[in-house]
């Protein structure tokens, strides 16, 4: 009986306003009553009502700042003039909006798609707003239909889209928009879609096309050398979705993912220009990682900046976080979908940052790149530069270079070379080849041998399994090795120095 009465009281107050707390402290008093508390449901309803009542305070401050937004938002309207706030609608999807609204930066074409979609969103709306504040007894224009309510016009309807079309038509020619090659197709293709989303219909679309109105949707073919705008159209105009609830043909282009938008790209043929595009359509993981690394580099370039020097108390901190980064981001560039050869495969820049000093470039590079550790005879083998040939992303022929290879249970001291035909199937690369040993002392200065290997973490941990001495001279096989092995150890050292205190 209470619950009905506050149902009774909440119906009876306005839409708009928030509940009273005394309708809901009434209720959870009388559901804590002594005969009432056995109840297992009627407990789960008061422990809900309960922590109602504490949302309240919540839900009464975002209604205030509600408010105020309301107001903001209705001064700014009225306002009129130059400051008057005008949604555009914008039907157009645009390449730039892709990649956190920074796909522009990648093609020029992209950015001059999403150009000349803006000079047709800017004649649309202004067409729009002609064809809203059209004069009656002015017989120049097909007149517009307005809505039931006469609120605004009606764009379903064919009058108020051959008012538009005139419109269009004119100011395009006016600007010199439909003779130019690259922003006549794309004003063209966008106005025959939109054409369509409002009518509902490709075939009420294609008979409005046919009018006067319309006429200049008719132009000469577009010109070859422009042919990346167009395609990148396409592809963002390729799937399609139903524009309203009730609209049972598909004519508004549906949102793509960025993925999706560089496989649409590739697939129709699209001839990047600029370098980034080029990677990120050849090979998507590398240009992912080249973007990351660009980010940490500026980043890094602004923190050792000498007058931001004691800016900020955990100054260390970021800079050992920047360091991390850009260790694990540069050791992911390295895999790549081309073919190329890597001969310093550490992640030592080739470069100081910022201007800074050439030194300790210069000092990782005295640090091995690789280090191994015999765990089964006693050894350590260390290696400065190794390098690689990359065929694809999952396929590289890994070398061997260890300078100096210690055998310290045989006290042997060599040089180790080889190569390793190495598979990378997702975060594990195997490998297995031979190895000759160029002994220092000795009377048998040569040994070959083969070596198994199994990487981790972008290669840089591994485990090899090996034979050490398989004697041409002998004919046997011994000194088999289990070696614990550290990759980029340089790029490690020189990325997680305490930057702060150079």
């Amino acid at each position: 009986r209470e619950a009905g009465r506050a149902r009774e009281e909440l119906r009876r107050s306005p839409d708009d306003a928030l509940f009273a707390p005394d309708l809901i402290l009434r209720l959870v008093s009388h559901l804590q009553a002594p005969d009432e508390l056995n109840d297992a449901n009627l407990d789960l309803r008061r422990r809900q009502l309960e922590r109602l009542l504490l949302l309240r305070p919540r839900l009464q401050a975002l209604a205030v700042q509600t408010t105020a937004m309301q107001q903001e938002w209705q001064g700014t309207t009225s306002a009129g003039g130059e400051r008057s706030l005008f949604m555009s609608t914008r039907f157009s999807p645009l390449a730039g909006s892709q990649l956190l609204n920074f796909a522009g930066f990648l093609d020029r074409p992209l950015r001059e798609l999403d150009y000349d979609a803006g000079v047709y969103d800017g004649i649309h709306e202004a067409a729009a707003a002609i064809c809203d504040d059209q004069d009656p007894y002015d017989a120049r224009l097909p007149m517009a239909v307005r809505r039931a309510d006469g609120s605004q016009v009606d764009f379903r309807q064919e009058g108020t889209q051959r008012c538009i079309g005139a419109v269009m038509g004119i100011a395009a020619r006016e600007l010199g928009v439909v003779e130019s090659r690259t922003a006549g197709a794309v004003f063209r293709r966008l106005a025959r879609a939109e054409l369509a989303a409002w009518m509902g219909s490709s075939s009420r679309a294609d008979r409005i096309e046919r009018s006067a109105e319309w006429s200049w949707l008719a132009s000469p073919d577009e010109g070859r050398d422009e042919r990346s705008v167009q395609v990148a159209l396409s592809v963002l105009l390729a799937r399609k979705r139903p524009c309203g609830d009730a609209d049972t043909e598909a004519l508004c282009a549906a949102e793509l993912t960025f993925d999706e938008f560089l496989d649409g790209l590739d697939a129709a043929g699209y001839q990047p220009h600029d370098l980034a595009m080029r990677l990120a359509l050849a090979d998507r993981q590398r240009w992912l990682a080249s973007i990351a690394r660009k980010a940490l580099d500026r980043t890094m370039v602004i923190e050792l900046d000498p007058s931001r020097r004691g800016d900020m108390a955990q100054k260390e901190q970021v800079l050992f976080a920047l360091g991390a980064g850009e260790l694990w981001t540069r050791g992911g560039e390295a895999r790549a979908a081309s073919v190329r050869l890597v001969l310093d495969p550490s992640t030592v820049p080739e470069r100081p940052a910022g201007g800074g000093r050439w030194l300790p470039i210069f000092a990782a590079h005295l640090v091995p790149y690789r280090v191994a550790l015999d765990v089964a005879q006693g050894g350590v083998a260390a290696s400065w530069f190794e390098p690689a040939l990359r065929i694809g992303s999952s396929f590289s022929l890994l070398s061997t270079a260890q300078l100096v290879d210690a055998q310290l249970s045989a006290g042997r001291f060599s040089s180790t070379f080889g190569v390793r035909p190495t598979l990378h199937l997702g975060g594990i690369s195997a490998g297995l080849g031979p190895r000759l040993a160029v002994h220092w002392t000795g009377p048998d200065r040569f040994d070959l041998g083969a070596e198994a290997g199994l990487l981790v973490l972008q290669d840089r941990i591994g485990l090899s399994v090996g034979v050490r001495e398989l004697s041409v001279s002998r004919g046997t096989a011994g000194s088999v090795f289990v070696a614990l092995t550290l990759s980029d150890l340089n790029g490690a050292v020189y990325w997680l120095t305490p930057w702060a205190h150079r």
